[in-house]
């Protein structure tokens, strides 16, 4: 018998909020930015409810906490891997996609294990506009 996925499993709620982390796939979310999301599509959950789904996703290791920043927990999908570059005058930020990285596989070749489910690192420096 076919073992189900833990993303076939997932309520009509949930679901939505897991679009919401697919379509940001990179970017930590807070409750907050996911309802104001959930209102600029014209989408009606509450606050509670999100962090009721945002609580269910997280035990079955859909997304995970990322971060908390300020006091907010920001949480994205476990199945990424990416780096952040940071410049540490301005507060620049890019994004870099770990998994189209030959850094990657030489990471998960290293330390990699079934059960990784996702990663990230920050590399902090100096930007070409502040040097």
């Amino acid at each position: 018998m076919k073992k189900p996925n833990k993303v076939e499993s997932l309520s009509k709620h949930e679901a939505l909020i897991y679009a919401i982390f697919r379509n940001n796939p990179y970017k930590g979310l807070s409750v907050q930015d996911i309802w104001t999301i959930l209102e600029r599509d014209f989408q009606t959950l509450s606050i509670r409810t999100i962090y009721r789904m945002v609580e269910n996703l997280q035990k079955k290791k859909v997304v995970f906490c990322m971060d908390i920043r300020e006091g907010i927990r920001l949480f994205s999908l476990t199945n990424k891997y990416h780096v952040q570059l940071c410049c540490s005058k301005c507060g620049w930020i890019e994004d870099i996609d770990l998994q189209q990285s030959k850094v990657f596989y030489q990471l998960y070749d290293t330390i990699g294990d079934p059960s990784m489910i996702g990663g990230r690192m920050i590399l902090s420096g100096v930007c070409k506009q502040c040097t």
